[in-house]
């Protein structure tokens, strides 16, 4: 069976040799801004703050969370699909390793968070879903069902990353419309699904975003044939729309809950009748829109898209000076994503354990908390990078 697979896949392949594809600043600047994203928004205890009113608290039309899907798929495309054809077993085997990875990781850290939740007194997190049967919890956690923490997202990962060299392996004998085709049709009829929400509804961003990344190259190549006028014209259409309709979300979700929790006493009657306007317009017909977040409907699709082509458009065109002016912090965030997410979780659980949530309203005390973990992720993330050589078992883990 093997030996026909390849006789098939042979008919696709190019006998030129690889050219290897350029790594994208653009793409670990954006990368970076989501995992910033994230972290503050999963850091609910402090809120609001000055930083979290914009990364959307995960209220938004579209969050950070669903960008980092997205450019997760376009990095596993852009990266893997050159070579899917002429080293399939190697492609296959890595990224069967890093699903294997993600695995290890979800299930240790679930294991680890309710364990520290358990034994150290004040720290509440989710204690409800403690039912007292060791045994189920178990089965539950180490068959995904349930997942502990703020790393949620890592078994959805886990599962996409082992499906993943099949997607790049149709983009690469030209079917992609079969992945994309099989990926509508699991979003149409499981996406709603309770059991099967958690991976049905997400997995067509990621697999749109390995398409997308598999033809990336074509895409700006096809870009920059149009007329630059023309082109200029489309970006700002894009950008425009992108940054409207992001205004407009933040003001719905999360810069009229902030004024309403900070000044809501001292406002003038007619300023607190607009808020209550703006209140209505969300609730009657702009949450019906969106549905339960974790459906990802199309109305969530659409904005991603738009908000993520704007992003992508803006940091490509100018990436060497947002990288500069960041101080390569951004893509310092981007190239250790992985780490930093399953670090963020232990820090939010320290955090819990020795200072609590907020008891009050003040904006300025959120801000500099965010500011504080911002910080604090950044320099052990510093410091693991930096002597992660001298330790080559954690080495070999691979958490970039």
């Amino acid at each position: 069976m093997l030996d026909s697979l390849k006789r098939y896949l042979q008919r696709y392949t190019d006998n030129t040799p690889l050219k290897k594809r350029q790594r994208i600043m653009a793409l670990d600047l954006l990368r970076g801004l989501f995992m910033v994203c994230i972290v503050v928004n999963h850091n609910s205890g402090w809120t609001p703050s000055f930083i979290n009113i914009f990364t959307g608290q995960g209220t938004l039309f579209a969050s950070a969370a669903e960008g980092f899907f997205i450019i997760s798929g376009i990095l596993v495309g852009y990266i893997y699909g050159p070579k899917v054809l002429k080293n399939t077993r190697d492609i296959f085997t890595k990224l069967w390793k890093r699903a294997l990875l993600l695995y290890i990781l979800t299930v240790s850290l679930s294991i680890l968070f309710y364990s520290w939740n358990l034994l150290t007194p004040g720290v509440e997190f989710r204690n409800e879903d403690w039912t007292g049967n060791f045994l189920g919890f178990i089965v539950s956690t180490f068959t995904l069902d349930f997942v502990y923490g703020w790393h949620d997202f890592l078994r959805q990962y886990a599962v996409f990353m082992f499906f993943a060299p099949f997607i790049v392996l149709l983009c690469a004998i030209k079917k992609p419309i079969v992945a994309v085709g099989i990926s509508v049709l699991i979003w149409l009829f499981f996406g709603t699904n309770p059991d099967a929400q958690p991976y049905a509804s997400w997995q067509i961003i990621f697999t749109l975003g390995i398409v997308a990344g598999y033809y990336l190259p074509q895409i700006e190549r096809f870009w920059q044939t149009i007329n630059k006028p023309r082109a200029n014209i489309y970006s700002k259409i894009v950008i425009i729309a992108a940054i409207v309709t992001y205004l407009f979300s933040v003001t719905l979700f999360t810069l009229i809950p902030a004024i309403q929790d900070t000044m809501g006493g001292i406002l003038p009657i007619y300023i607190a009748e607009k808020l209550a306007w703006f209140v209505d317009l969300r609730n009657l017909y702009v949450l019906p829109l969106m549905l339960p977040r974790d459906d990802i409907s199309l109305f969530r699709i659409f904005f991603c898209a738009l908000w993520f082509s704007a992003l992508y458009i803006s940091f490509r065109k100018y990436e060497d000076s947002i990288e500069n002016k960041t101080r390569g912090v951004l893509s310092f965030f981007g190239k250790n994503s992985l780490f930093i997410f399953c670090l963020h979780g232990a820090l939010l659980f320290l955090q819990d354990m020795l200072i609590g949530a907020q008891t009050g309203f003040n904006i300025l005390l959120n801000t500099v908390v965010h500011i504080v973990l911002l910080s604090s992720v950044f320099a052990v993330t510093w410091l693991y990078r930096r002597y992660q050589p001298r330790l080559p078992k954690i080495s070999a883990l691979g958490l970039k």
